[in-house]
């Protein structure tokens, strides 16, 4: 150790330096600082090289997709009560959301008009029958014109359908004389010095002749088929009479049930009246105003609170009847949960739906505000993982998973293993997919830096999902 030690003293001479025993000291004080050197540097880079990363294994669950939605609070079922066109309303009794009792008085107008109305809609109503009963008497005489020319076309059709079945018949008969005609004199005198090709040539042609006044005769049957059929289908038809009848009976009912409506509203002296017991879901009518002849108010004879709205397309893929909705009342602030009573395709709008689920007894009221959230749990997956863990690329997925190492002194190495996956289903947070390879695996969900597959791994312990 002391000659160790002189060799790095700065007062050695240098005479020492330079004999064998000094050489082998340089060198060996060189070679442990290289070596000192290397191990520091080879840590530096394997630090470096190695990736910081979390995992989890994968688990057994379902897959919760939570729609917001928006909507409103209605009534299913709204009765309407309707008003005549034009007269004054003098008091409305109820307001949106009131409770009636059938016989309520809802609403008054002014009785003096309503008797000037009804006189108008009776003439009206006389008027409409006269028109309709000179329409169905003229349809009754159209109808029986139709029905004996029919019968006439009929009777022409059959008579003629025999004569064009003589004429097919008399023409294949006529074929067949011609055909025989040539065989016999092709056979008896084919070969001999009286055989004529003039004579048979001619034969040829009369028999091409009769296979087309066949051809024609078949051909005249049938276009006389086309031509009674159509005959017959025009002659049966009285359409345009029919809808004036229908349009014009149509039209007298409803007169005759809006002047049954007036009547009874004129006997109880221009009062509008609940007829069921119920809730008044809308009121479109005000004091002073005139009736523009749409419905007044409107009545809810259910009493029931439905909170409706609309879904996009791709929101409909997840909502079906019978799934959970929590239902938040603004004005309470108070949260429902029931379930989706209705989903439909919009009237309206053709890629929308519309949605309904109905309120518990005595939860919430008309005018409320409310929002909602429908909530959709999948079947239950084998293999879920947190959607971090997941990669694509060229529309393939793939997962990085933890393969273990086994090295000498029990010390073992992790390294980043890439796994190919198939998509089944996923939400926001989590994914489910479909891996065998998995099985009893973990999956990583982070890491300090991009990682590829081989790296080597330092994983946090106590990561959980």
């Amino acid at each position: 150790m002391e000659e160790i030690k002189s060799a790095f003293d700065h007062q050695i001479v240098r005479e020492k330096w330079d004999s064998p025993k000094g050489r082998v000291l340089r060198w060996s004080a060189w070679f442990l600082f290289l070596l000192i050197m290397c191990v520091l540097v080879a840590g530096a880079v394997d630090k470096r090289a190695t990736v910081n990363a979390q995992a989890v294994e994968p688990k057994r669950a379902t897959i919760e997709h939570v729609i917001p939605v928006e909507g409103k609070l209605t009534t299913d079922g709204d009765i309407p009560i309707a008003a005549i066109d034009g007269l004054l309303v003098q008091e409305v009794l109820v307001q949106t959301g009131s409770t009636v009792n059938k016989g309520d008085v809802l609403m008054k107008l002014d009785a003096k008009a309503l008797e000037d109305v009804v006189a108008d809609k009776r003439a009206q109503l006389n008027r409409k029958k006269a028109e309709l009963d000179a329409l169905e008497e003229n349809a009754q005489k159209l109808e029986e014109q139709a029905r004996l020319e029919v019968k006439r076309l009929q009777q022409d059709y059959a008579l003629a359908l025999e004569e064009a079945d003589y004429e097919i018949s008399k023409a294949n008969a006529e074929l067949k004389s011609a055909l025989r005609l040539s065989n016999d004199y092709t056979r008896t005198l084919w070969g001999t010095a009286d055989f004529s090709h003039e004579l048979a040539q001619a034969n040829e042609e009369t028999i091409k002749a009769k296979e087309f006044a066949v051809d024609q005769a078949q051909l005249n049957r049938a276009l006389l088929v086309l031509q009674y059929e159509r005959s017959i289908y025009d002659a049966k038809r009285i359409e345009d009479t029919s809808e004036s009848v229908e349009l014009a009976s149509f039209d007298y009912n409803q007169l005759k049930q809006e002047l049954n409506t007036l009547e009874k509203q004129l006997t109880s002296g221009g009062e509008l009246c609940a007829p069921c017991d119920g809730v008044i879901t809308t009121v479109g009518a005000s004091v002073g105003r005139l009736t523009d002849g749409e419905a007044a108010l409107f009545i809810n004879e259910a009493q029931s609170i439905l909170f409706e709205g609309e879904l996009n397309r791709e929101q409909a893929n997840y909502a079906v009847v019978g799934d959970q909705i929590q239902i938040k009342i603004l004005d309470t602030n108070e949260l429902i949960t029931t379930t989706l009573a209705a989903v439909e395709p919009s009237q309206t709008d053709e890629k929308s739906y519309c949605f309904a689920a109905e309120l518990p007894a005595g939860k919430g009221a008309l005018g409320f505000e409310a929002e909602a959230m429908i909530i959709k749990s999948s079947i239950e997956y084998d293999c879920c993982i947190p959607l971090d863990a997941l990669y694509q690329e060229n529309g393939e997925y793939y997962v990085f998973c933890v393969r273990e190492v086994k090295k000498a002194l029990g010390k073992n190495e992790y390294f980043a293993q890439r796994v190919d996956v198939v998509l089944l289903e996923s939400n926001e947070s989590y994914a489910a997919v479909l891996a065998p390879e998995l099985a009893q695996q973990q999956v990583i969900i982070k890491s300090s830096r991009l990682i590829s597959d081989g790296d080597k791994l330092n994983l946090e312990r106590g990561a959980t999902q």
